[in-house]
């Protein structure tokens, strides 16, 4: 499929990491997946054999990711718990 839509992912927690993982798995064939995880996500998204980014902790930094990724559709992120990582990434889109 050519020009596949391409869709941002912010996790930290395992939960969300879990849940998004399968999705990306699942679904990397049809849209273009630009992960970045921080914490226990890092790790889960690698052994679904996702390639994942550090996700950086300051709102100033995820902006300018979110800038560089301006062409993305859509922001898929876990729901947060102990870290600001997803609510920012949220912020910044």
């Amino acid at each position: 499929m050519k020009n596949k839509k391409k869709i941002l992912v912010a996790v930290n927690d395992a939960g969300g990491a879990e849940l998004l993982s399968a999705y990306v798995s699942k679904n990397k064939s049809k849209f273009d997946f630009v992960c970045f995880g921080s914490g226990p996500a890092s790790s889960i998204m690698g052994r679904y054999g996702i390639k994942c980014q550090a996700a950086p902790e300051d709102r100033v930094r995820i902006g300018k990711i979110m800038r560089q990724h301006r062409d993305a559709f859509l922001v898929l992120t876990g729901t947060g718990w102990m870290t600001y990582i997803e609510r920012d990434f949220i912020k910044e889109a």
